[in-house]
């Protein structure tokens, strides 16, 4: 699993699409420290509905990044994605055996005179 959500301070508020404690769970295995309040130092503010006033009325003094609880699912399987794709980048490359015929394979006849004589015998 990738820590795509190390060193982030998130907090979550409102009822959310998803139970909040395994939203929080989450974002911890993730990495991220889950706080209970807005204050300096948080990165993100994550939405669900009945949000009360006083977290984003802190987001928007400390300049914390709100989003919905959608948009932050969103955002972690884009990070996830990048993390992913980004350790396949960096994987040496796998060299491909070239195409050989199968050993089993009987030449027609005919096919040594092309060889030989660059001509088709029919």
């Amino acid at each position: 699993m990738h820590r795509v959500l190390q060193g982030k301070v998130i907090v979550f508020t409102g009822a959310m699409r998803e139970p909040r404690g395994d939203m929080e769970a989450n974002a911890k295995l993730l990495g991220a420290t889950v706080n209970p309040r807005v204050k300096a130092g948080t990165d993100w503010l994550v939405t669900g509905k009945r949000v009360g006033r006083v977290k984003t009325e802190a987001a928007e003094k400390y300049g914390v990044k709100t989003m919905t609880d959608t948009e932050y699912r969103h955002e972690v399987e884009r990070l996830t994605w990048n993390a992913e794709n980004a350790d396949d980048a960096d994987a040496e490359p796998v060299a491909k055996e070239p195409h050989k015929p199968k050993k089993d394979f009987t030449e027609p006849a005919w096919l040594e005179s092309v060889r030989n004589n660059g001509a088709v015998p029919f």
